[in-house]
């Protein structure tokens, strides 16, 4: 068992820590360290009581300091383990960079020939920054040094470099990851990249959309770590984004929020639910898999959005850590809901897919945040909300013209209790096509339970009604 800091060998490990008694990897980072003058290393097992509930809440409440005003962060980017140290047994020669001089093409003369995933899978897709703990430390710290299995690499706010390359690496090898909390400079970028029109208000918000994606790449041991190891980040953000935080969403334009959705991670993860209890339906963190679309939100007046919220509340494990793991929540809202079923079609190149049925007239594409829902919803009935409704532009080929093409997105729910009006999401619907037949649709389905609001927006009376 490697040394950790106990409540029965503190006073001892506050005296001295023998370097004999470390792991391999913080041995080789005190030696870094020392070869780079820094003084003082802060590694979570030997700075945090690893036995202490209450040590371990009021730490968290703080990393975002600690990563944020760090001078660097040393990563043993290769190690699986404490075992394998920051140096790697390394061949010198395969670190110097392949060079060939072209005689003919477009572009002679010299040039590198470097692989395109060179740092996606020699960084990003090592074993330590596959861990979901670790991305909120590259993120907020000023620089991270990570040694690889070949080679070291380095980046900051400004530059990313390598031994292959120690001025700069390459722009063309995938390094366009976005680093640090700069929702200024980033958040044009990412909403340009979304196709969302520029929004200065918005910035934040669309930075935490890609952070949530980036976050949800990595892998977590126990479930319920999810919100914990994004808190440091979300503590950040929240000066940025000024709104309350509900388990990894925020109040200020909820609606936009509540139209994520979880695709898997290629063949290692499939999108799933957890057994436990980690974030009300609702959010993106009650789900396994990569996020996307968790803030993409599109307008500062919320335009489009056909939902009220009415409230939303999250019970917290710790009331003083509003960051970390929630043990309950609810959202209230008043719209319109239409009844559907879950069918399954044949493409004409014989792949599967399911469809919602909603009326003779009108059907939508669904992802259900349960793949295996895939298999046993066939035919079970469920509810939509739609919460976004705003025309697209589609252009006609065989005339050339122009025209609005209605899109509705929403979420789609399982009622909990047939007398309640309480619900859990179970996936997301995007509907192309008949607006009139869809809004048709939640008329039928309020005239037979005879109950909600009637409004004059043509989706038939609102309902109020309670997700989990």
């Amino acid at each position: 068992m490697p040394l950790r800091l106990l409540s029965s060998n503190i006073d001892t490990m506050q005296d001295e820590i023998p370097f004999s008694h470390l792991t391999k990897t913080f041995q080789d980072a005190i030696i870094a360290c020392r070869r780079l003058g820094i003084h003082y290393l802060w590694a979570d097992s030997l700075c945090i009581i690893q036995d202490s509930n209450q040590d371990w809440e009021e730490q968290c409440v703080m990393m975002s300091q600690v990563y944020s005003n760090s001078y660097c962060n040393i990563a043993a980017a290769h190690a699986r383990d404490g075992s394998f140290g920051c140096f790697a047994r390394r061949d010198p020669a395969t670190v110097q960079p392949l060079h060939v001089d072209l005689n003919w093409g477009h572009s002679p003369g010299a040039h590198y020939v470097v692989w395109t995933r060179y740092w996606t899978e020699r960084v990003l897709e090592t074993p330590l920054n596959m861990r979901a703990w670790v991305f909120q430390e590259r993120t907020l710290a000023p620089r991270n040094l990570f040694f690889g299995a070949t080679e070291a690499f380095f980046e900051c706010l400004e530059n990313r470099a390598s031994e292959h390359f120690p001025v700069q690496i390459p722009r063309q090898v995938g390094t366009a990851v976005l680093r640090g909390i700069r929702p200024h400079i980033d958040g044009p970028l990412i909403r340009e990249t979304l196709g969302l029109e520029p929004d200065q208000s918005l910035d934040a918000l669309s930075l935490w959309g890609h952070l949530v994606e980036r976050f949800s790449l990595g892998r977590l041991t126990y479930a319920t770590d999810k919100l914990v190891a994004l808190s440091a980040i979300a503590s950040e953000m929240q000066g940025h984004i000024q709104s309350d935080y509900l388990a990894g969403m925020w109040r200020r334009h909820l609606g936009c929020q509540l139209l994520w959705d979880v695709r898997g991670i290629q063949w290692l993860v499939q999108r799933s639910r957890p057994r436990v209890f980690v974030a009300p339906s609702w959010s993106w963190a009650s789900v396994v898999g990569v996020v996307q679309n968790a803030c993409s939100v599109r307008f500062a007046d919320d335009r489009g959005i056909i939902i009220e919220i009415l409230d939303a509340q999250i019970n917290l494990a710790n009331p003083k850590n509003h960051f970390g793991q929630v043990i309950g929540g609810f959202l209230r809202v008043r719209g319109s809901l239409a009844k559907s079923r879950v069918l399954m079609q044949k493409s004409p190149s014989g792949s599967e897919f399911l469809y919602l049925s909603i009326s003779k007239g009108a059907s939508s594409s669904v992802v259900f945040d349960n793949a295996q829902e895939n298999s046993t919803a066939i035919g079970e009935e469920f509810y939509l909300l739609p919460i976004q409704h705003l025309p697209r532009d589609k252009e006609v080929i065989q005339t050339g013209m122009s025209i609005a093409v209605y899109h509705t997105s929403g979420i789609i729910l399982r009622q909990t209790c047939p007398s309640k009006e309480e619900y859990i999401r179970v996936g997301k619907f995007e509907e192309f096509g008949d607006l009139e037949e869809f809004q048709s649709a939640c008329r039928q389905t309020a005239s037979w339970t005879g109950d909600g609001e009637e409004a004059a927006d043509g989706w038939g009376p609102k309902r109020v009604l309670t997700v989990l």
